[in-house]
């Protein structure tokens, strides 16, 4: 059983609802030993200053939550960086600002666009698609992270809205991204939201875990991306199954950004 899970949010992310004491119950009904909580912090256009806490507060609520924690849980301080490459001065202020474990980087959406949840998929969608991968690369050149989060995230929304969607033509750009990933130190993300949702799969699925594997990709955590308690580790026992398929034999945890490989056979 996987009894970490790095992904997170608590009502200090704009659309989530609980706070962390109320989470770290919920994670020790379900058997975890260890949570993250990655609340969001949005480095986009689209409402940033609005919708972020600042991390301040965001640690301050953490640790009360620590001090007050009664479970056997252990609770780790982490972010989700939302598109850090569009506006590098809220990124640099969160990281500057934070002393995290951990650091997820995703992209909710490419520039100019809004969140691939809302996305009209009526349309052709390719280079939108082209350019999420794209501004992947740009993330990686910031740097400052330590997995990149949700990878192939407008799948969930695209096969929600029934969008015919192949992910096999991005595989190459998925196969030169992992290799800069691994020459860096750096990691992704399974993310199990996804097999709650209409799409049925996590982010990336069993082919790209596969792929990173081949691609010499080490660090890998596990999240269940819950905004609610009840759904904290979610999803874990089928992500054991994707990562031993894959190849992978243990999993990825951080503390002080510091990773430790935790075996899941």
């Amino acid at each position: 059983m996987i009894q970490c899970d790095y992904h997170v949010h608590s009502y200090l992310s704009f659309d989530a609802f609980d706070d962390l004491p109320t989470i770290a119950r919920a994670a020790q009904e379900k058997g975890l030993n260890q949570i993250c909580v990655t609340d969001h912090y949005e480095c986009t256009q689209y409402n940033a200053y609005e919708k972020n806490r600042p991390v301040s507060m965001m640690r301050e609520t953490y640790l009360r939550a620590v001090a007050a924690n009664k479970t056997d849980v252990r609770l780790l301080f982490g972010v989700e960086l939302g598109c850090p490459n569009h506006l590098n001065e809220l990124a640099e202020l969160a990281i500057s600002d934070g002393k995290f474990d951990f650091i997820i980087a995703s992209s909710h959406n490419t520039r100019g666009t809004g969140d691939f949840y809302r996305m009209d998929y009526s349309e052709d969608q390719t280079p939108v698609f082209r350019r999420y991968y794209e501004e992947l690369f740009e993330i990686l050149r910031w740097g400052k992270f330590d997995v990149i989060g949700h990878l192939n995230y407008f799948e969930r929304y695209a096969v929600r809205d029934g969008y015919s969607l192949d992910l096999r033509p991005y595989l190459d750009m998925a196969g030169d991204l992992f290799r800069q990933l691994a020459k860096q130190d750096k990691g992704i993300e399974l993310n199990t939201a996804g097999l709650f949702m209409p799409v049925h799969k996590t982010q990336p699925d069993l082919d790209f875990l596969r792929l990173y594997k081949d691609c010499g990709g080490k660090i890998i955590t596990v999240g269940s991306d819950s905004h609610q308690a009840a759904h904290v580790g979610r999803g874990m026992d089928r992500a054991r199954e994707l990562l031993l398929a894959a190849g992978f034999e243990y999993i990825t945890v951080f503390e002080n950004r510091t990773p430790r490989f935790i075996s899941i056979k």
